[in-house]
């Protein structure tokens, strides 16, 4: 991938900053899955994670982590 500060690149880190900046809780420090979390209750069909041809929305995103979460449970695994 690369990483280069391309006009499209920097496009990408503003549209994400003001994703989070919608999502966050007025500066507190927030955990990933509840981010996630907001962004699949408020943007279920955009595109959380794009790599080459392939894409999957937030709240796919949040289904899968959510089901990886209850089988790690299941065999106790702790934070």
């Amino acid at each position: 991938m690369n990483f280069k500060n391309t006009p499209h690149m920097r496009a990408e880190r503003e549209r994400f900053n003001g994703l989070y900046a919608s999502l966050s809780s007025g500066g507190q420090i927030m955990y990933a899955g509840t981010l996630l979390a907001r962004a699949a209750k408020l943007f279920p069909t955009n595109i959380a994670l794009l790599y080459e041809d392939q894409s999957i929305s937030y709240r796919e995103l949040f289904s899968r982590a959510s089901s990886l979460s209850r089988l790690l449970r299941s065999h106790n695994v702790k934070p």
